[in-house]
């Protein structure tokens, strides 16, 4: 376990900044995460297997500098993500996610997580992106989180994008299938595809 040190974090005792443990900690972030979605009233619940799918598959992030967890009587009770994205216009997105546990907000964690963010996405994209390229910090908040969008405002961002989440109701009866109790499979030749990242390795 890797101990990080976060400037400008608020003196509270017990309070612990580490690394991120692959398959030891997914389930206590998926702990966190829904603590801060059921507060904020956020329609979205997290797992284990959700934490892992995310983080194993995120664009442009390194799990040993990117993601830093807060740990406070052996609850992880903060995190803080970063990753890099270059978007389709060649402008580098300097992406940030912070999630604070509900019992210990309103105390400088946040901004300190922002700062500390900030600081380790420009030090990562001074080495890997084009110097040349157009750079912008971003993140994304809800409708449901006043203090987080109070908080980046406050530290020169501004709204660019509103996202919606739409549904439709299923109103019609969906069909019965068929069950069968023998299943069989047929062996297909197995096919390879090549991508192109879009951010530097």
């Amino acid at each position: 376990m890797t101990t990080m040190w976060i400037s400008d974090a608020p003196p509270i005792e017990g309070l612990v900044w580490r690394g991120w443990r692959p398959g030891a900690d997914d389930d206590a972030i998926a702990d966190l995460l829904n603590r801060c979605t059921e507060t904020d009233r956020i329609p979205m619940r997290w797992t284990a297997a959700t934490v892992a799918s995310e983080l194993g598959y995120l664009a442009g992030f390194e799990p040993e500098r990117d993601l830093v967890l807060g740990e406070l009587d052996g609850r992880i009770v903060a995190l803080a993500r970063t990753n890099r994205v270059i978007e389709y216009d060649g402008v580098v997105s300097l992406r940030s996610h912070c999630f604070v546990d509900p019992s210990i907000r309103d105390r400088g964690i946040g901004r300190a997580l922002l700062r500390h963010q900030e600081a380790r996405l420009r030090s990562a994209t001074l080495v890997a992106d084009p110097p040349e390229a157009r750079r912008v910090y971003r993140s994304f908040v809800t409708d449901h989180e006043p203090s987080a969008r109070a908080l980046l405002e406050s530290e020169g961002y501004r709204h660019i994008r509103t996202a919606f989440r739409m549904e439709a109701p299923l109103t019609v009866e969906l069909p019965q299938m068929a069950q069968t109790s023998v299943l069989k499979s047929t062996p297909t030749p197995t096919r390879r595809s090549t991508t192109t990242p879009t951010w530097p390795i």
